[in-house]
């Protein structure tokens, strides 16, 4: 049987994989709809730097945790 701590590890994982397909689809500008002040070129930084953020994730689960995704 599994220990309880590696389901967590799972589902964080699960978590952020999700937010980053959910980002992946979205539209940039409706994202940021709530922010008007932003430019298009902060815009694009943000995106940028969610994408390495979320390439972070994926270079620190284990092949089992990626496999479950």
């Amino acid at each position: 049987m599994r220990h309880i701590s590696k389901f967590g590890g799972t589902l964080l994982a699960a978590m952020f994989i999700f937010g980053a397909t959910v980002r992946c689809f979205g539209d940039i500008d409706a994202k940021y709809a709530s922010l008007p002040n932003l430019t298009d070129d902060q815009k694009t930084k943000i995106a940028g730097i969610e994408k390495q953020a979320d390439d972070q994730i994926m270079a620190i689960l284990t092949d089992e945790q990626k496999s479950a995704l």
